[in-house]
C-alpha cells in the first residue's frame, strides 16, 4: 500500500522513536554522556567477490564528547566507493526533545599528504562532524568494494606514461566485521547478510552473547541471507586506562570469503610477484654500489640499501590495510619521492633481490588495531608490513617504512607479532618478543652530595633495540627546546624544585652511532637530617613508575603495557667530606611470569653504589591473576625503591657495619 502524501516511512518512524528514547534517557538521574542509538549493517556479497555494505548509525550526546566520532572508512577510490545517503544532524531543544538542525553537517575528506601524486590523491579519509552538547546524528551511507586491476606484465615493466594499458581482474577481498557492543550505551544493534548460492562465506564469532539471535531467510533466487539481533542491549563495555582495541573487548562476528590463508594472499603475491619479478634496471642504477658490494659484511649492505632508499623515498602513511595501496611501478615511485608501506617494500624486496639475496615479504596486525583473528583469513586485518632475510638460523627483520630502524630493530608495535609470508611457501614466523633485554634502556648516574644537603646529579643514557628506536623517535617529534622543556618537566614532578645545569644528545638521525643523551640537575634540600647524619632515597628515572601509579586496585579489561620498560640504572654515590654510608637497603630479586626486578647495593672500600634493574616481560596482562600479580610486583617495588639510605658522620661510624650488602 502506498504512503499518503506527508505521511513519514518506517525508517523515519523508527528514527524519531530512537531520538525520543535518547532523549528520555538522557533526563534519567544518573544519564549517560552519550550513547548509540542504532548501529545497523546490511552486507551483500557478489560473485565476483565484491560487496555492498550499507550501514545506519546514530549517536546522541548530553555533553560534548572527550573524543571525535571514529572515521566512516578511509578509501582507495580506485577499489572502494562511499555513498552518503542520510547526515542529518539534530538538537535537543528547550523541551528536551531532539529537533532537526539547522546547521547542514558535512563530511570532511582528510587526504595523507597534500601534494601527493595523482595514484596517491585519491585515497582519503572520510570523517564526520564532531558533535556538541545535547546533539544527535542520523548518518546512513553505502560502501561497495571493486574488483580491482593488474597490468599486464609487459605494461608493468614500462615507464611510467601515458597511453592505454592491459590489464586483468584481481577479486576484491570479501571480508567483513560486526562489533555487538561499544563504550556508549546501546539501544539496538542489527546485521544482515546475503550471499550468492556460488560463493562460500566463512564465519568466525568472539565473546558472542547468549542473547544473539540469529534468523536464515528463504530466497526465491536461492541465495543465503541471514539476519543477527540481540533481543537486549549489553552494557557497555568499561573504560580503563592502557586497555586493549575495542575490537579486543567487544563481541565480534566477522566474514571472509576465503577459506585459508593460502587463498587470502594469493591475489597479493600476484601484484607483487609482478613488480619484482619485472626488469628494473632503475633499481640497480638507482642503488649502485650498494647493491654490486659484496665484500661488506651482510648487516651492513642492508643498511647502505635501505638509508638509500630513504634517502630518495618519503613514506606516506596512508592508513590503509597494506594491500589496498594502489601498484605504482617503481620507476613511479622513485620518480614522485612518495611511497606507501608496500611501495617501499616493493622497492626494498627488488633491491635485494639484486644483490642474490632472497628476501621474505611479511604482513601483521599492528596491535593498536587489535589482536589478529587467526581464524578469519583475511588481508583486511593486516596493516603492516615487514621485510626479512634469512642469516644462517636466524632472520634479520626490517620495517621499510621507518627510517630511523636500522635492520635487525624493529619498532615495539612489531614485537613479538604473527607474521604472515607473502612470497610461497605461506608460512608464520613470530617475530621478536616484546620482553627482551635486548630492548632496554641504560642509565649511569653520579650522585654527588653536597656540604649544604644539595645533591648534583649527572645522567648519561643510552638505549638499545626498540627502545633506542623510540627514543630516537621522540626526538624527530620534538625540538631541542621542546625536549628540555620534558626533561625538566619530568624531573620536577618526582623532585620539585630541580635545577636543570646541562642537556645534551648525539644526531639521532646518525644509525652509525648510538644515540647518547647527557643530561645534569641539582636537588635543593634533597637529604633528610637524622640525629648524626642524614638518609636519602634512590634516584628512580623510569616512566614505569608514572604506569604503575595510574592502575586501579581492581580491574575488568585487560591491560597492554605502553611501552618497553626494561631499564637498568647503575648509581655511583659520592658523600660530602667526613661521611660514610652506615645502613643499606636489602639487595632484592623478584622475578614472576610478568615482571622481573633486580636491585643490588654495594659498599667497596668506601665507594657506594647500587644497581637497579626492572622489566615487564609481557604485552598484554589479564584481569585477575596476571593484574594481581602485577600489583603485587609494584608494590614489592614501591617498597624497595622507598627504602632509605642511611649516612652518619666518620666519628659514629660503627666498624661492624659489613663493607657490602648482598
Amino acid at each position: 500500500m502506498p504512503l499518503l502524501k506527508n505521511e513519514p516511512s518506517q525508517e523515519e518512524v523508527q528514527t524519531q522513536l530512537f531520538l525520543s528514547q535518547a532523549a528520555h534517557e538522557f533526563q534519567a538521574p544518573n544519564a549517560p554522556k552519550s550513547m548509540s542509538m542504532k548501529d545497523a549493517a546490511e552486507v551483500e556479497w557478489h560473485a565476483d567477490k565484491s560487496m555492498r555494505v550499507t550501514v545506519h548509525q546514530m549517536w546522541a550526546t548530553r555533553v560534548k564528547p572527550d573524543k571525535p566520532l571514529p572515521p566512516i572508512a578511509t578509501l582507495n577510490q580506485d577499489s572502494q566507493t562511499l555513498t552518503i545517503q542520510t547526515l542529518q544532524l539534530y538538537d535537543l531543544d528547550e523541551k528536551g526533545n531532539f529537533t532537526k538542525s539547522p546547521l547542514k553537517a558535512e563530511i570532511q575528506w582528510a587526504v595523507p599528504e597534500e601534494n601527493l601524486p595523482l595514484t596517491l590523491s585519491k585515497i582519503a579519509t572520510a570523517k564526520l562532524p564532531e558533535l556538541g552538547a545535547g546533539q544527535a546524528l542520523d548518518l546512513k551511507y553505502t560502501l561497495e568494494t571493486k574488483t580491482s586491476t593488474l597490468l599486464a606484465d609487459s605494461d608493468a615493466q614500462k615507464e611510467t606514461k601515458p597511453g592505454p594499458r592491459k590489464t586483468r581482474p584481481i577479486s576484491a577481498e570479501g571480508s567483513f566485521a560486526f562489533r555487538w557492543n561499544d563504550y556508549v550505551p546501546s539501544l539496538n544493534r542489527e546485521l544482515s547478510i546475503k550471499v550468492p548460492k556460488a560463493l562460500e562465506l566463512y564465519a568466525t564469532r568472539l565473546r558472542i552473547p547468549k542473547n544473539l539471535t540469529m534468523t536464515e531467510e528463504k530466497l526465491p533466487t536461492k541465495d543465503k541471507a541471514v539476519s543477527f539481533a540481540m533481543d537486549a542491549p549489553p552494557s557497555p563495555i568499561p573504560v580503563e586506562n592502557y586497555q586493549p582495541a575495542l575490537q579486543d573487548m567487544a563481541p565480534l562476528t566477522a566474514f571472509t570469503v576465503n577459506k585459508s590463508w593460502d587463498d587470502a594472499v594469493l591475489p597479493y603475491r600476484k601484484r607483487v610477484r609482478q613488480v619484482i619479478d619485472a626488469k628494473l634496471d632503475a633499481v640497480d642504477q638507482f642503488l649502485g654500489d650498494a647493491v654490486g658490494n659484496t665484500t661488506a659484511p651482510l648487516i651492513d649492505r642492508l643498511t647502505d640499501v635501505k638509508n638509500l632508499i630513504h634517502q630518495k623515498v618519503e613514506w606516506v602513511d596512508t592508513g590503509l590495510p597494506v594491500y589496498l595501496n594502489p601498484d605504482r611501478t617503481i620507476e613511479e615511485v622513485l620518480d614522485s619521492g612518495k611511497g606507501t608501506s608496500h611501495d617501499i617494500a616493493m622497492i626494498f624486496v627488488a633491491a635485494l633481490r639484486a644483490m642474490k639475496l632472497n628476501p621474505q615479504v611479511f604482513l601483521y596486525r599492528l596491535p593498536s588495531s587489535g589482536e589478529l583473528i587467526g581464524d578469519m583469513p583475511a588481508l583486511s586485518q593486516m596493516d603492516g608490513i615487514l621485510v626479512a632475510v634469512q642469516s644462517g638460523k636466524d632472520w634479520i627483520w626490517m620495517d621499510p617504512t621507518e627510517s630511523l630502524a636500522p635492520p635487525g630493530v624493529l619498532p615495539l608495535a612489531a614485537l613479538g607479532q604473527q607474521c604472515l609470508s607473502v612470497l610461497a611457501p605461506v608460512t608464520w614466523k613470530t617475530t621478536p618478543p616484546f620482553g627482551a633485554k635486548d630492548h632496554r634502556k641504560e642509565r649511569d648516574v653520579t650522585m654527588e652530595f653536597l656540604p649544604n644537603g644539595h645533591l648534583k646529579c649527572t645522567v648519561d643514557l643510552q638505549a638499545f633495540g626498540s627502545s633506542e628506536l623510540a627514543l630516537r623517535q621522540f626526538f624527530r617529534a620534538t625540538t631541542d627546546d621542546k625536549r628540555r622543556e620534558l626533561v625538566l618537566k619530568g624531573l620536577s614532578k618526582r623532585f620539585p624544585g630541580v635545577i636543570l645545569l646541562d642537556y645534551r644528545f648525539g644526531d639521532y638521525r646518525d644509525l652509525t652511532k648510538p644515540l647518547d643523551v647527557h643530561y645534569s640537575f641539582e636537588i635543593p634540600d634533597y637529604t633528610q637530617g637524622t640525629k648524626d647524619g642524614f638518609k636519602f632515597y634512590p634516584l628512580v628515572f623510569e616512566d614505569v613508575e608514572d604506569f604503575f601509579a595510574a592502575l586501579r586496585d581492581t580491574r575488568q579489561t585487560p591491560v597492554v603495557i605502553p611501552q618497553n620498560f626494561n631499564s637498568t640504572t647503575r648509581v655511583v654515590v659520592k658523600l660530602p667530606s667526613g661521611y660514610m654510608a652506615s645502613d643499606l637497603p636489602k639487595s632484592l630479586s623478584i622475578s614472576n611470569p610478568i615482571a622481573e626486578y633486580i636491585s643490588n647495593f654495594k659498599l667497596d672500600f668506601g665507594t657506594l653504589t647500587y644497581e637497579r634493574y626492572l622489566g615487564l616481560k609481557q604485552r598484554i596482562i589479564s584481569p585477575g591473576k596476571e593484574y594481581g600479580d602485577l600489583l603485587n610486583f609494584y608494590q614489592t617495588v614501591l617498597n624497595q625503591d622507598r627504602t632509605p639510605f642511611k649516612v652518619v658522620k666518620e666519628n659514629n661510624y660503627q666498624r661492624s657495619v659489613p663493607t657490602s650488602n648482598p
